[in-house]
């Protein structure tokens, strides 16, 4: 019996997955998303412009920089959480997947006016 109840508490254990700690340069989800929302909108308006490759990147990195500026952030700032994101993927997928859903209602949105 005693066995048993060891081997449960070591398994409830090892199946929580408690949220990591975030560095305080590491933005918060709502933050992020706010972002990634953006840059998504700002990917989006890039392929519908028929321009080469080499001047849509420089387009793009005017776009992100846009983009930054209006959420007042820079270039490092976001490498630095996205570097953060990316060592943590269950975070990031929970942070894409409400990007995903948001960029979803305003398309309905657009669609239904």
């Amino acid at each position: 019996m005693r066995y048993i109840l060891v081997y449960l508490v070591v398994f409830i254990t090892a199946c929580s997955h408690p949220k990591p700690i975030k560095p305080d340069a590491v933005w918060s989800d709502e933050k992020l998303i706010s972002v990634l929302t953006d840059i998504e909108i700002a990917d989006a308006a890039l392929t519908q412009i028929s321009i080469t490759d080499s001047l849509r990147a420089l387009k793009g990195n005017a776009y992100y920089n846009q983009v930054f500026k209006k959420h007042g952030v820079t270039a490092n700032d976001f490498k630095t959480t996205m570097d953060w994101y990316a060592a943590h993927p269950r975070n990031l997928s929970e942070v894409y997947t409400t990007v995903l859903d948001s960029l979803s209602k305003m398309q309905s949105e657009v669609a239904h006016h």
